[in-house]
């Protein structure tokens, strides 16, 4: 099986396999493709004799190196054979492309706002991040939705990376934001964030009142005897009056 633990992020290896041929992508070595299983059930993959998945996968060669495509649109895939593996407690589809084959039957990709919404609300939203996702991957996930997934969201990428600075936590007190806990760059390769779902109560409200006032009441009343408040809000000032 697979040791993503060895594997060497390099993306000039990863495409010295690849050429195109008469507009179809083609791997002269052979290659591997990885997605979780996951995308299936959220409407992200269809999977059988042809494969249409988000373009938001891993790509490795020779089990050592590997390069990550990270498009917010659908692309056609025709593994010579697929299997499942799991990486810790989540499933993987592993496509197998053996020398010579194609990858691809044409680069041309499919411009689906669903497909960018579901993108959104799995990925970013439920914080299902694939292994292959480092930090900085997981902030440009919507950085062309307007150019291959023929939606506008905003005038730039920062909304997108705001939500990512929220979702993202230390990996050993998942209550502190990676933001605050990063130093340098190389913690954010070296030592990497979790990630939690945006609507966590749990993690996610800053005060009792916010925790208590949601639909998720058990999960506010946990949280708030777990993560009592230390200051009072504004909107605790306000309802005190």
């Amino acid at each position: 099986m697979l040791d993503i633990n060895s594997l060497v992020r390099d993306k000039k290896k990863v495409l010295s396999t690849v050429e195109v041929i008469n507009g179809e992508m083609v791997t002269k070595t052979g290659c591997k493709i990885y997605i979780p299983v996951r995308y299936t059930d959220k409407k992200l993959s269809s999977v059988g004799k042809e494969v249409k998945t988000a373009a938001i996968f891993a790509m490795v060669i020779d089990d050592k190196f590997y390069s990550v495509c990270n498009v917010c649109s659908a692309l056609v895939l025709t593994p010579t054979f697929t299997t499942i593996t799991k990486f810790g407690d989540d499933e993987y589809y592993e496509f197998v492309f053996e020398p010579g084959a194609t990858i691809a039957p044409t680069l041309e990709s499919e411009k689906n706002s669903g497909l960018v919404y579901r993108i959104y609300d799995d990925l970013i939203a439920r914080a299902h991040i694939p292994w292959y996702l480092n930090h900085q991957d997981t902030g440009k996930i919507l950085l062309y939705a307007a150019k291959h997934g023929g939606i506008w969201l905003a005038a730039n990428n920062v909304p997108v990376e705001l939500l990512i600075s929220i979702i993202a936590r230390n990996s050993k007190d998942v209550t502190k934001h990676f933001r605050h806990t990063v130093t340098t760059f190389d913690d954010i390769l070296n030592h990497p964030p979790v990630y939690v779902p945006i609507g966590s109560v749990i993690l996610g409200a800053k005060n009792t009142v916010s925790a208590l006032m949601g639909s998720r009441i058990e999960d506010g009343m946990i949280a708030s005897l777990v993560s009592p408040s230390t200051e009072t809000s504004i909107v605790e000032t306000i309802l005190r009056l």
